[in-house]
Order: C-alpha cells, then sequence, then structure tokens
C-alpha cells in the first residue's frame, strides 16, 4: 500500500472514504459526528491546518485517517477503511506511518478518541500499544450519552 500525507486537496476522497466506513454507524442511537461532514468542512479543515494520510492500493484509494501535530502531540482521528478491505491490516500501516509522522515531527505521543461501545477499534490500537489514559462521557447533538476513552502511545526517535 502507498501511503502520501494530504495537506489541502483530495477532501473529496476523504470524504468517500469516511463515509462509507462510518455508514455502518448510521443506525447507532448517537451515530457518529463523521457522517455530517461535507467534502466543504474537510476541505476547509485541511486549509486550516489539519492533515490527512490517505492509503491507496494500485492507484486506488482505500483508506485514510486525519491528524493535528501540537504541543501535546499528533491527535489522529477520522481512522477510515473501506469495508471492503477492512481486517487486512490497512488501518496498522496507517498507524505505523503516523508514529513515523510524530517522530519526524520531533512529538514522542500519539492520541486518539475511541467509542468504549467499538470493541474491535479498541483492541486494534491496543495491540499497537496504546492504552487508556482518559474516560468521559460525551453528549451526542441527539442527547444521548457516548463513553469515550482517550488512548495514547508513546514513541522514542
Amino acid at each position: 500500500m502507498e501511503i502520501k500525507i494530504e495537506h489541502s486537496s483530495n477532501a473529496k476522497v476523504i470524504h468517500k472514504i469516511m463515509s462509507k466506513a462510518y455508514a455502518e454507524y448510521i443506525n447507532d442511537p448517537a451515530p457518529s459526528s463523521a457522517l455530517s461532514e461535507t467534502v466543504s468542512s474537510i476541505n476547509n479543515a485541511l486549509l486550516d491546518g489539519q492533515k490527512a494520510l490517505i492509503g491507496s492500493i494500485a492507484g486506488q484509494p482505500i483508506a485514510c485517517v486525519r491528524y493535528l501535530i501540537n504541543e501535546h502531540g499528533l491527535y489522529f482521528f477520522r481512522m477510515s477503511v473501506l469495508p471492503t478491505m477492512q481486517g487486512l491490516g490497512i488501518a496498522k500501516q496507517l498507524l505505523l506511518a503516523l508514529e513515523g509522522i510524530a517522530r519526524d515531527s520531533g512529538v514522542h505521543t500519539i492520541n486518539c478518541k475511541v467509542r468504549v461501545s467499538v470493541l474491535r477499534n479498541l483492541q486494534l490500537y491496543q495491540s499497537k500499544g496504546y492504552a487508556i489514559y482518559n474516560q468521559q462521557v460525551v453528549e451526542a447533538d441527539n442527547g444521548t450519552k457516548i463513553d469515550i476513552v482517550t488512548m495514547t502511545k508513546t514513541i522514542s526517535n
């Protein structure tokens, strides 16, 4: 798989992958806010400093993840792999690429937030060395309470 850093274009590609990856949550009591993002909102976020990785096989985009780097480290979100490509280790490859970016940027911590109810995501991140360091309950737009954990991994340079 080829992984490229996306700075400010390809919002349409990111939106398409993310929409397909998060579609399974559309009927949840509190659907992911990823489903309400638009090409325009993603484009604006990328223009405002957010970055993304896009993973492709044979030139076809199949996965993406968005991230920010700040004084607290690298924070990633919206890990998205096309449903037909899930379970093949693609998310793990994106995580390794994020670690490389963190190292190159001189940061030692990578963070993400995960819904407690999505066990396979918790297990994925734990299998790659992430640990839970905070738990909170957030309220979705529709008032539904969602248990969220913040996971972190310390990396060395």
